[in-house]
């Protein structure tokens, strides 16, 4: 009797928490489900993984499901964007914005859901609702210096044609049609079975779009571009003077000892370019700090021959640069902090043989804190972890005529898809990211800032470059395939050589940019908060 009772009041608890199971699973799913993460994971995430969730919180109260969309999405966030917990370089304070942060965009995603959940769907709201998230998401870029990372449309990208879509309208389109997939697999859900039809005819939609766009035809390749993407593998600590962690540092005279070294041990044929990360070395790229024999020592004994100096007793970061030039007959483009009438900004310099005057290319987006100050209250706080100077924004992308003509972005800049459209549309054939993501060491912060370059070569259709500090040193193709990528530990020195070829091709994208979904989602918003009753 008692066994009896003890197995029914089990069955009974599974029964009464039988939802938790979906949203376990559910969370798993798009959490991980993503391409820096469980990339074969992520087509599920795309296509049912909100859905799985929706449908384990349709029975319950309308406060609770808000909640609990909260939290969900919350924890979603916390796990994407773990690399923000790591305190190594930025203290516990970056513990407080990471869950505040997370919170925030958990507030988004609950509002969202809270729409979603109030009553059955209708067909027309599947198509609709899409649209106020992707408002929601795009709002993301508005904020401090803009949060870009973790658009939902990144999980359709590790599948070929989908991610060709983003030629057409961008990561956004690819994050209306998460939405869109989702909310027609929960239709079916809450129909028992009744939509499955349309819903994978959706799927097949959306393949069938992107092979199509996939067969659309590059120009054909006038010649290769050989390329040397240098990854000098040091961490902040190794590369600029930290007082706290003064015996990591290793002297800038030794690091640029050590890039003409990997250099000259991977030169084999003539390079057409040469790129150096952001912020390669320490100090402005101005400054005059080296002594003329050390560094006459150092070519000497690296590549066997004098080099000629013949400014003064001392050279600057961008001496190096220009000898590195001339000594390699190549164009050198080289990520620097750079100073130009009382402003100091995260610049990179283009540097061409036996020419003087590079052309510089100043950092748009500024990292709070780390690179600019948002309020002036915070200057204290800046000061505690030793950060008292910052920079200047550029506010604009040009494109430098070089071996091939190319637009440049640093870091951060990557992830904003309009500053590289500006300068795909501005005739670049190339483009070219210096990066440092070594501040957040042994986290997924540089392949989630990788798979976000590769969108932003398929949206532009051009081929694009990264040199990074630590990180993903990479070539990508204009249709988001990896040609090259530099092996081994995200530390790792050393440098990429590879032959790129030049093809490119003219996308949607590049012509009209986030106006297309931006505005085709504000129309559909505008129905849908007119019509919503008979919509619903």
């Amino acid at each position: 009797m008692d066994q009896t009772i003890y197995a029914i009041n089990q069955t009974s608890l599974l029964t009464r928490y039988a939802y938790i199971y979906p949203l376990i699973i559910s969370l798993f799913l798009v959490a991980f489900g993503q391409p820096a993460w469980i990339g074969v994971l992520a087509p599920m995430a795309a296509v049912c993984g909100f859905a799985l969730f929706w449908s384990s919180i349709e029975n319950f109260t309308t406060q609770k499901q808000f909640f609990i969309s909260l939290l969900w999405f919350a924890c979603v966030e916390l796990i994407s964007i773990s690399w923000m917990a790591t305190t190594e370089y930025h203290g516990v304070g970056i513990l407080f914005v990471y869950v505040i942060l997370s919170l925030l965009i958990g507030l988004q995603f609950a509002i969202f859901s809270n729409v979603v959940m109030r009553q059955k769907l209708s067909l027309p709201a599947c198509f609709f609702l899409p649209a106020l998230w992707v408002l929601a998401e795009y709002s993301r870029l508005y904020f401090l210096c803009g949060f870009s990372w973790d658009p939902l449309g990144l999980r359709l990208t590790t599948l070929a044609y989908p991610l060709q879509l983003s030629a057409v309208g961008g990561i956004y389109l690819l994050s209306y049609l998460v939405i869109l997939l989702n909310l027609l697999f929960f239709r079916a859900w809450q129909n028992r079975g009744k939509g499955l039809l349309g819903f994978f005819i959706a799927i097949c939609a959306v393949m069938i779009s992107g092979f199509s766009y996939h067969l659309h035809g590059a120009v054909q390749s006038k010649r290769s571009l050989h390329v040397m993407l240098v990854q000098p593998g040091l961490y902040p600590a190794q590369k600029s003077f930290l007082s706290s962690y003064s015996e990591h540092f290793v002297h800038p005279l030794q690091q640029w000892w050590s890039i003409i070294k990997m250099l000259n041990e991977n030169y084999a044929n003539k390079a057409d370019l040469i790129v150096l990360p952001e912020a390669v070395v320490p100090f402005e790229a101005m400054s005059r700090i080296y002594a003329v024999a050390d560094v006459k020592a150092i070519f000497k004994h690296e590549l066997g021959r004098d080099v000629e100096i013949t400014d003064g007793r001392k050279i600057s970061n961008a001496d190096w640069a220009q000898l590195i030039s001339n000594s390699f007959d190549a164009d050198v483009i080289v990520g620097f902090d750079y100073r130009e009438a009382g402003n100091s900004y995260n610049a990179a310099l283009y540097f061409q043989p036996a020419q003087e005057n590079p052309a510089c290319y100043k950092k748009r987006v500024l990292v709070p804190l780390g690179e600019y100050l948002p309020f002036s209250f915070c200057r204290g706080l800046a000061e505690r972890f030793g950060i008292s100077g910052f920079f200047t924004a550029g506010d604009t992308t040009e494109v430098i005529n070089g071996t091939e003509p190319c637009s440049l972005s640093i870091c951060y800049d990557e992830t904003f898809p309009e500053l590289l459209r500006e300068g795909r549309k501005k005739g670049a054939e190339v483009l070219i990211n210096l990066t440092n993501d070594g501040w957040f060491p042994q986290s997924k912060l540089p392949l989630q800032h990788f798979y976000l370059g590769r969108v932003r070569a398929v949206e532009n259709g051009a081929p694009l470059l990264r040199a990074c500090n630590t990180g993903v040193t990479a070539v990508v193709d204009y249709s988001g395939n990896t040609v090259a990528m530099l092996s081994g530990v995200e530390n790792r020195q050393g440098v990429l050589c590879a032959d790129v070829e030049m093809k490119s091709r003219k996308t949607i994208y590049t012509m009209i940019g986030d106006a297309g979904i931006l505005g085709i989602c504000l129309l559909l918003t505008a129905i849908f908060l007119k019509y919503r009753k008979p919509l619903l």
